[in-house]
């Protein structure tokens, strides 16, 4: 009932459901399936809505695909969006295109950032802005509001907020991040307590773990590290430091003692 109810000229549109494309004009090539689904559209084009009030509120934006109740359902002008499972993107609006999310509330609350892909359940579901952050894994980067971050596993990075610049990589990396800047993350909760350190990077199962507000540390191995730990490198064969460099000196197998001079130079050191 009332499907394309105001279409004048536009051709090869497609309406199944209540209301479906209902304020269409001009428009052409959209396909609505679904009750209100395109239901304010006018003269937006090659746009699919498939769900219960899928791109409801579509005007003049184009190319928007949105598959599952409301899906997109707030996108009025923004271009290029793509929205698949309940409530994917629900909440973008004007110039928030580019965005790709898939799953259950994927990029729920975002509103006009722009060229964010989200895969799974919630991921990135209450980050309300930032852009070009790429999140795959349920609850990945949930409360991102920053900008540029990668995020890929079950919880990783999700309580990040203003944090920019990060990757994180495997099942709970980068766990408690929220604004420190610049970390990188692989291995399963790897850098899982760093909440404001910066520039850290931690390569492996639970690498440089224990720390917390420190930064530019470099940690290979299942190694803690320490809360404050900072401009270090610490390389381990598994749980046993071989390797340990600071601004003091070179350290080898856990010795207490830096190597310096001798045969060995090391510029800097």
């Amino acid at each position: 009932y009332g499907a394309l109810l105001f279409n004048t000229t536009g051709i090869r549109n497609t309406a199944t459901g209540n209301y479906a494309l209902r304020s269409n004009t001009t428009a052409n090539d959209n396909t609505a399936t679904g009750n209100f689904a395109l239901y304010t559209n006018t003269t937006g084009t090659t746009n699919t809505a498939t769900g219960a009030y899928a791109l409801r509120f579509n005007t003049t934006g184009n190319s928007g695909t949105a598959v599952g109740y409301r899906a997109l359902t707030a996108n009025t002008t923004a271009i290029g969006n793509t929205g698949v499972g309940h409530e994917a993107l629900k909440s973008a609006t004007t110039g928030s295109g580019g965005n790709t999310g898939i799953g259950d509330r994927a990029l729920s609350l975002t509103t006009t950032s722009y060229g964010n892909t989200a895969v799974g359940q919630s991921t990135m579901g209450m980050a309300n802005s930032g852009s070009e952050n790429t999140a795959v894994g349920a609850n990945a980067l949930r409360f991102s509001t920053g900008g540029g971050n990668t995020s890929v596993g079950y919880m990783s990075s999700p309580a990040v907020t203003t944090a920019s610049d990060t990757t994180a990589l495997g099942k709970s990396s980068l766990y408690r991040l929220t604004t420190g800047a610049g970390n990188t993350a692989i291995g399963k909760e790897a850098l899982n307590y760093l909440t404001t350190g910066a520039g850290n990077i931690g390569i492996g199962l639970e690498a440089g773990r224990s720390i917390v507000t420190g930064s530019n540390n470099t940690v290979i191995g299942y190694l803690a590290g320490t809360a404050s730990l900072s401009s270090t490198v610490l390389i381990g064969a598994g749980s046993t430091e071989r390797l340990k460099i600071t601004s003091t000196g070179l350290y080898v197998n856990g010795s207490s003692t830096a190597l310096v001079g001798g045969a060995l130079s090391i510029d800097g050191l």
